[in-house]
């Protein structure tokens, strides 16, 4: 099994560690046979995608739904 340090991958990508915990496990179940450097590196695109695709809708979310300029 893989050990892969979450919590540096999390800071690295700037995200929760909770969101790369999460992708780690459900990935082991479909590992397969790639290396440890393979599946590293398989978790952390997953998880920049998932980034970014949170990103991206959270931006037309919010397009969406805002009438007026921001109030300071």
């Amino acid at each position: 099994m893989t050990d892969i340090n979450t919590e540096g991958l999390a800071r690295e990508i700037g995200v929760d560690e909770a969101v790369v915990s999460d992708v780690v496990t459900r990935l082991l179940l479909v590992r397969g046979n790639l290396t440890d450097s393979g599946f590293h590196r398989l978790v952390r695109d997953v998880v920049t995608t998932k980034v970014r695709f949170a990103e991206r809708d959270s931006g037309q979310n919010l397009s969406g739904v805002r009438i007026g300029p921001l109030a300071d």
